[in-house]
């Protein structure tokens, strides 16, 4: 993971996104349905990278066009909610719902 490789803790925050995963394929969501929690989404786009979060990032050692490229294609994925529901910490996630 990305603030592994960089020594640093890992401040989530830091990156703006909703909902973090983990061990999720994020990119091969695009036009699939899937359920985390009990909410219902539909991935739209994959959301790549921007300055700002390669500024949010950065550090002494990596400046933030760097971080941008390291990012490219690992940035998280823009998706709509089709239902409503509940997410919570530590909730399932499941493809094709």
């Amino acid at each position: 993971m990305f603030f592994a490789e960089q020594q640093r803790p890992a401040d989530l925050s830091a990156t703006g996104r909703n909902i973090i995963t983990r061990g999720i394929r994020l990119n091969e969501l695009v036009g699939t349905e899937f359920l985390v929690g009990t909410v219902r989404f539909l991935g739209v786009e994959l959301c790549e990278p921007c300055l700002h979060l390669g500024q949010a990032l950065a550090t002494s050692a990596i400046s933030p066009p760097k971080v941008v490229r390291r990012l490219v294609h690992r940035g998280g994925l823009r998706a709509d909610a089709l239902s409503s529901g509940e997410v919570a910490v530590g909730a399932r996630f499941q493809k094709g719902a």
